[in-house]
């Protein structure tokens, strides 16, 4: 699904006459948006009213808060000696298991249940199944020690529970 950018990032860190910097971001979460944060709030449920996970669950997904990812640009941008690949996560890498019974304590849904990796793809299709159904972890030790950045805000489980995803459902 990203194959494309490896020739670009190439392209950006190998230009001369430049200071080439890509940044690489995990899930953006935050503020109560984010396109994989709002497929977690809208999944199917089961006929006791439990949401169906992307699979089994047991795939870890790595997210940022887009404030922290905001940060992280700030850095970039002001600091002259970053140059490279930065990958940026907060480091949390939850399961989807406990992102979706986060999910449904903020959607006030009974509970959670596994899925099966067929009807995640029956449900997005192939491809980006595929890409969800990946075990994915980050390690943004770079933009630590390199730019000092560290992130402050809750993860995305904690946001689900108590932040700004929790709704009220009739």
């Amino acid at each position: 699904m990203v194959a494309w950018r490896e020739p670009i990032e190439r392209r950006v860190l190998d230009a001369a006459g430049m200071r080439g910097v890509v940044i690489v971001s995990s899930v953006a979460y935050g503020d109560g948006g984010g396109g994989i944060p709002g497929l977690l709030l809208g999944p199917p449920r089961d006929d006791a009213d439990n949401l169906i996970m992307l699979g089994t669950g047991q795939q870890h997904w790595s997210t940022v808060h887009v404030a922290d990812l905001a940060d992280f640009f700030r850095r970039a941008l002001e600091d002259e000696s970053a140059r490279g690949r930065y990958i940026i996560g907060d480091g949390s890498d939850p399961t989807v298991a406990e992102l979706t019974e986060a999910t449904a304590v903020a959607g006030r849904a009974p509970g959670a249940v596994g899925g099966s990796d067929d009807e995640a793809r029956a449900r997005l299709g192939d491809y980006f199944a595929e890409v969800l159904l990946l075990d994915q972890g980050t390690d943004a030790a770079q933009a630590r020690v390199e730019l000092g950045w560290h992130p402050s805000h809750p993860g995305l489980a904690d946001d689900f529970r108590h932040g700004s995803y929790r709704m009220n459902r009739g």
